[in-house]
């Protein structure tokens, strides 16, 4: 059932958010510049950070500046771009849904539940700018600052907080990998799912490629047809038939917590899950797969 649609939906998965991540590390590199050239106001004494008011009162400026140069500058530019791919991931499922049935029609209430997921993926990694840049550089600096610490220690952990090492990303580049992929994938998965809920298509096929560390929930279920009421009952936990049954504990490995009958259609395998449900018709089914359903009582 894999399309041409298909094929760059999944594709994109990895793309997107890998493009984002190449400007989010550019972003850093000219951050830190900034922030060495504005402590170099603060005042020093034989190389040591100087305990005073003024010295002090100077932070939140730097704070102030530095945060405005990611919330003006390209590090918001480079979530704009990002959020500017969903519409275009809207459209390659519209393409989908236009080749699976003769009458297909965009409606306003399908791009307003992307729109929304696009405008809650905007709204998040925007919070990293607080959460990763304006908080610990301003708690490193006043520390430093109180214990008198010398400037190249100063500038040295300052440099840990925005450009890592090679243990650790950088704050905003780690912020970014721990949400925009899901964040563009769940937004992808929860469009196409709000669309095949809408036109009452119960009928899902499981798409995209395994690797080496695929998730076993995953390899059991490529390639392969279900009924939707049979994935709402993974999504509960519940074991259905041979090797396409959950674990007994009624969940798997990588499972995100918030995965219940309703949001499985979105969340799928898991944290940073590649893989798609797309939504079809009784027809594409095999008979084997519709007959396990007709035994289940989920069709009659």
């Amino acid at each position: 059932m894999a399309t041409n649609f298909t094929g760059q939906r999944l594709e994109r998965f990895e793309t997107v958010p890998n493009t984002l991540f190449g400007k989010v590390q550019s972003v850093q590199a000219a951050l830190f510049n900034d922030a060495v050239k504005l402590m170099g106001q603060l005042d020093t004494k034989g190389g040591h950070l100087v305990f005073s008011e003024a010295n002090l009162r100077k932070v939140d400026e730097i704070i102030n500046l530095l945060s405005q140069s990611l919330t003006e500058g390209e590090y918001a530019r480079a979530i704009s771009d990002f959020a500017s791919e969903y519409p275009i991931q809207g459209n390659l499922i519209d393409g989908q849904y236009k080749q699976l049935l003769n009458k297909f029609n965009v409606k306003p209430k399908y791009k307003l539940t992307l729109q929304n997921s696009q405008d809650a993926a905007v709204d998040l990694l925007m919070r990293g700018i607080g959460l990763e840049v304006a908080n610990p550089l301003r708690a490193n600096i006043n520390a430093s600052i109180s214990s008198s610490q010398s400037f190249k220690d100063l500038t040295d952990r300052i440099e840990m907080v925005i450009m890592g090492n090679q243990d650790r990303l950088g704050g905003l580049e780690r912020y970014s990998k721990t949400y925009a992929t899901d964040l563009f994938n769940t937004a992808d998965r929860g469009y196409s799912a709000a669309i095949g809920d809408d036109l009452a298509l119960d009928w899902c096929f499981y798409q995209g490629s395994l690797v080496k560390d695929s998730r076993d929930f995953c390899k059991e279920r490529v390639g392969r047809y279900a009924h939707r009421m049979e994935w709402q009952a993974w999504g509960a936990g519940t074991r259905t038939r041979g090797n396409m049954a959950t674990p007994r504990s009624g969940t798997w490995q990588g499972r995100h917590p918030s995965t219940d009958p309703t949001t499985i259609f979105m969340l799928t395998g898991g944290y940073n899950c590649l893989h798609i449900i797309d939504f079809t018709t009784i027809e594409n089914v095999p008979e084997s797969d519709v007959a396990f359903a007709r035994s289940q009582g989920y069709i009659d």
